[in-house]
């Protein structure tokens, strides 16, 4: 599709009219300008937009508001149809072991300021490695505190 100059600050080029300096779809910008309790200078600490470019959004609002009243409404109910699909009992057992994951590692990590010997030296290392290091650290640790049985076999 070949993009459709509206003005000089929008532009639809198939997934709607943007802002032709950055992408932000107006769809995008719609619920903040329209629901939320967002004022314009948090919109512009938000984004990389101008004053100049906000104020072409919520004119571009006022006069497409029906049109834009839809298609939200149908972009809301899509994003409610996915996560309704996504509510299995596998994913909520896969962010419960997560949000499990999480705990320990918040305990690990106290352990860790309480005696930083115990656990191992990554200064100097390249961002990567440390992370590596860290995780296999975290990984040892868990498995021979909360899974006995598991490290004994390994």
């Amino acid at each position: 599709m070949e993009a459709v100059i509206l003005n000089e600050w929008l532009y639809d080029r198939g997934r709607g009219v943007e802002l032709r300096s950055c992408r932000l779809t107006v769809n995008e910008l719609y619920p903040q300008l329209t629901t939320w309790p967002t004022t314009d200078d948090e919109l512009l600490a938000l984004y990389p937009i101008t004053p100049a470019e906000l104020d072409a959004v919520k004119r571009y609002i006022a006069d497409n508001a029906e049109a834009l009243a839809v298609k939200n409404a149908e972009i809301d109910a899509r994003i409610e149809r996915r996560i309704a699909e996504q509510d299995t009992p596998a994913f909520r057992a896969q962010m419960a072991a997560g949000q499990e994951r999480v705990r320990l590692m918040k305990v690990w990590m106290g352990e860790w300021k309480q005696d930083p010997s115990l656990f191992p030296n990554i200064e100097g290392e390249p961002p990567r490695e440390r992370h590596a290091r860290l995780f296999r650290a975290f990984e040892a640790w868990r498995m021979r505190r909360h899974s006995p049985a598991i490290a004994e076999v390994g």
